[in-house]
């Protein structure tokens, strides 16, 4: 496996950066593939920079940007609650409403059963009255 990563590597150019800005790099810092110009020395193999040391103001910029990609996502996260909370209450209306439904479904099948009972009881009177003789007076 050692053989083999070496090999591959062995395929690497390693640049040093721009010579402008030779006093900025750090021989400390970990080698990294610099995708944005990545120069092909051998088929699809990236060469390999070493890595620049920030710079006082780039952490500046890097504090606000990360200040406002914080403000950012407070502001998605607020907005995302708001959304949350107003499905959940639509939710709430929802089973709100199908209890109601299912209430007057209940009512509207006891009535339906006590006009049944209504029904069966003048059918029983009826057959009641047929079946007793008339009385003449």
């Amino acid at each position: 496996m050692t053989e083999l990563v070496a090999c591959h590597f062995s395929h690497l150019e390693i640049l040093d950066g721009d010579d402008s800005r030779a006093d900025e790099v750090d021989n400390n810092k970990p080698i990294e593939v610099d995708t944005p110009s990545v120069k092909r020395v051998i088929g699809d193999l990236p060469t390999l920079k070493k890595k620049l040391r920030t710079l006082p103001s780039s952490l500046s910029s890097d504090l606000t940007e990360l200040s406002q990609l914080k403000r950012e996502q407070m502001i998605d996260n607020k907005q995302y609650q708001i959304i949350r909370f107003g499905i959940e209450e639509r939710k709430l209306e929802l089973i709100e409403q199908v209890s109601a439904i299912k209430m007057e479904k209940l009512r509207a099948e006891a009535a339906h059963k006590c006009l049944n009972v209504g029904k069966e009881k003048l059918q029983l009177k009826d057959d009641i009255d047929s079946a007793l003789p008339l009385v003449n007076d």
